[in-house]
């Protein structure tokens, strides 16, 4: 089921981002599924809206990067989430937020962002 909702939220598109732009979106979006999954007050349903909005975007930012991804991928959403993680770091880009730092703060990143 979650892998047809990622695919349902990929097709919904908000225009052609560049890789910065894409970057700072997955960012944005994995520190807000952090903060969802450690709230006590959120729903299971806003965990996986939080969960899809992520995965939307790291989608998206891996395939623009060249990296092998596709919703079917995400039968095991975490696992897939992991690798594609990996697959970032190898070129450069960590999306990882520093825990300590409040909402909007990135940890500062050295990443080959490029606007291609």
């Amino acid at each position: 089921m979650y892998v047809e909702i990622l695919s349902a939220a990929l097709t919904a598109g908000d225009g052609d981002r560049d890789v910065a732009e894409l970057i700072d979106r997955a960012s944005e979006e994995r520190q807000k599924m952090l903060q969802v999954r450690h709230s006590p007050l959120k729903s299971v349903s806003e965990a996986i809206a939080a969960e899809v909005a992520y995965d939307r975007e790291l989608v998206r930012l891996a395939a623009r990067l060249g990296a092998e991804t596709e919703p079917g991928r995400f039968a095991s959403p975490a696992t897939e989430r992991e690798r594609l993680e990996h697959e970032l770091t190898l070129r450069g880009i960590d999306l990882e937020v520093a825990p300590e730092l409040p909402f909007g703060f990135l940890r500062p990143v050295h990443s080959m962002r490029s606007t291609s």
